[in-house]
């Protein structure tokens, strides 16, 4: 078997992906828990009621005004600390779910489109007397026309990073799935065979993503 037949083989007998790697829990850094504004802010508390206690067992004389003014400006520190974090976790958090539901939008026309593109195809290829081919040509490259450019929006929306890899790998597959079908028609020896399991995969894989987006979109990540 040549390297092209290799190749449309592969996105015809795809394995199904099981569980993709969207779905593992996040660990938290431990120097998040660490180093967060309201431990720092514990720490100075402590740090500054700890020295005002020495400085008491030093000459007995506990500076109680110096203590509460401390802890008053603390206080007003922590509130606007926090009223600064909220604000900006809540315009992230809106940012972040608008380009969400944008991009889900998208996710799913491409899914619909690609998952139809094989019914269309074969009614083209393999027609009823009562068909009207040319009609239905123009409707297989309307419809891969599309799915081209939901293919080029999605990429476009999502960073080509180790993050988003399985992803982008798995768009990447349907549009190549899409474009080999006129090769696999011809190895079969024009009988149409088809196995849509890029599609469940993509459908999986995007699931997972987006779920764990929505849960970073939340906490204003």
């Amino acid at each position: 078997m040549d390297n092209d037949n290799l190749e449309i083989k592969y996105y015809f007998d795809v394995e199904e992906i099981k569980q993709s790697t969207y779905i593992k829990p996040e660990k938290k850094k431990i120097w998040e828990h660490i180093f967060n504004v309201r431990n720092l802010l514990l720490l100075l508390l402590l740090f500054s009621i700890g020295g005002n206690l020495f400085q008491f067992f030093l000459d007995n004389e506990f500076q109680w005004a110096g203590v509460t003014a401390l802890i008053a400006i603390i206080s007003l520190l922590a509130t606007a600390i926090t009223t600064i974090r909220k604000n900006r976790a809540d315009l992230v958090s809106k940012s972040r779910i608008d380009w969400i539901q944008k991009v889900k939008a998208i996710m799913a026309e491409y899914l619909k489109d690609v998952h139809y593109y094989p019914y269309l195809f074969k009614l083209y290829k393999e027609p009823y007397a009562s068909v009207d081919n040319p009609k239905i040509k123009i409707e297989l490259d309307e419809l891969a026309k599309k799915i081209e450019e939901n293919h080029y929006l999605l990429l476009l929306n999502l960073s080509d990073n180790d993050d988003n890899k399985e992803l982008n790998d798995r768009i990447i597959n349907c549009v190549t799935w899409i474009n080999s079908m006129e090769k696999q028609w011809e190895i079969n020896k024009y009988k149409f065979y088809y196995k849509d399991t890029v599609v469940s995969n993509l459908t999986r894989v995007s699931r997972d993503y987006f779920k764990r987006e929505w849960d970073r979109a939340k906490k204003g990540k």
